[in-house]
């Protein structure tokens, strides 16, 4: 168990595994924990417990008259609206409806879109807003123990937006933001020893598809990388092959 000083950290683990925290904490955990052994072997624990319960206990589908509920309650009365909350509330209404299906991934995956889906969210998109690689690229240092690649690709119809920290089956993660038309597609990177290991834990797949997302992984050198969007898949795989050719 851990020591008496990271008694402070296990609420912290804990919020950090149920996606609770902003991504500055979450980087803070990240970091504690690749210097604790204790913390890391109770985040283990969880994250086996979590697994556990996702593979083992039973699931019922929301019913139709649930959902309405839900929808209905995310809709404020219409005099209160303001200028921009339609395009808020729907968002919000959707993450209500998506979540629940989100579940249902194994571990890592749900991560991966459950990130995706949160920073959907108004304000949560970037912490670093800018189409050029050579600022996105330079802002991820100091802030991880690895440096991701950022690829210019709006001459293939892929525009940078930004990136942002995120934490991924509780490991440190960076995420490069790109837009596609009307579609955000969030490319997560995380050491490959990091996601070699989740993956003989949990059985994570290179690629995969579920209630409108999907999901394409591969390995540059020591740094695995994951595509996340709501495009097509066709359009998902084609922007990975041109992020390989560049």
């Amino acid at each position: 168990m851990p020591t008496d000083t990271c008694t402070d950290w296990q609420l912290l683990i804990q919020a950090d595994i149920d996606g609770e925290l902003p991504a500055a904490d979450a980087a803070r955990v990240a970091h504690h924990i690749a210097e604790c052994a204790a913390c890391a072997a109770l985040q283990a624990r969880m994250l086996s417990l979590r697994g556990r319960l996702r593979a083992e206990l039973p699931r019922h589908p929301a019913s139709a008259t649930m959902r309405a509920a839900i929808t209905a309650r995310a809709k404020p009365a219409a005099p209160r609206l303001r200028p921009g909350t339609l395009a808020g509330l729907a968002i919000a209404a959707s993450l209500l409806l998506v979540l629940p299906l989100v579940d249902n991934l194994p571990g890592p995956q749900a991560d991966l879109v459950s990130a995706h889906l949160r920073a959907l969210q108004p304000g949560h998109l970037t912490d670093v807003l800018s189409t050029d690689q050579h600022t996105v690229k330079p802002w991820f240092d100091g802030r991880l123990s690895f440096t991701p690649l950022v690829k210019d690709l709006a001459g293939d119809g892929f525009a940078l937006v930004g990136g942002r920290l995120e934490v991924i089956a509780g490991q440190q993660a960076a995420a490069m933001v790109y837009r596609r038309h009307e579609h955000m597609i969030d490319v997560f990177a995380m050491p490959a020893d990091t996601l070699n290991r989740l993956r003989a834990a949990t059985g994570i797949g290179e690629h995969g598809q579920r209630d409108g997302y999907a999901w394409i992984g591969w390995q540059d050198r020591d740094i695995s990388y994951w595509a996340v969007s709501s495009v097509d898949v066709s359009e998902l795989r084609g922007f990975v092959s041109h992020w390989q050719r560049h």
